[in-house]
């Protein structure tokens, strides 16, 4: 945790996830920010789930390691619905996922998607 707070002091002001602001510019207007939501989905979100998320949660896991029933990020809109729990475990505590090991990019563009869902996109 301290070389993440270590890597976002050295990247410039942070936001209250610990992401610098520069690397989640907002799209201009709403209909810039729906469209850049599911571009991002498909092109890079969906990818982020698969590979660090739905071994656990996913509703056909074999081994959930304790994941809760009903908390699957297999799909877009469960994701969406989840944002809150997302960014408070992922990027906020780094307790999720377990073992950890998401790059510090990734965890730049997650907090930008989330930010991009929380906003209305």
């Amino acid at each position: 945790m301290m070389a993440w707070m270590w890597l976002i002091a050295c990247a410039g002001s942070a936001n209250e996830t610990g992401v610098s602001s520069a690397d989640t510019a907002e799209p201009a207007n709403a209909a810039e920010q729906a469209t850049d939501c599911n571009a991002s989905w498909n092109a890079w979100a969906s990818g982020f789930f698969s590979t660090y998320c739905t071994s656990c949660h996913h509703p056909n896991s074999a081994n959930r390691h304790g994941a809760p029933a009903g908390v699957d990020f297999h799909a877009r809109t469960d994701a969406e619905n989840q944002t809150e729990r997302i960014r408070a475990r992922v990027l906020n505590r780094q307790d999720m996922p377990l073992g950890g090991g998401v790059p510090i990019d990734e965890l730049v563009q997650l907090d930008a998607w989330l930010a991009c869902v929380e906003g209305g996109g």
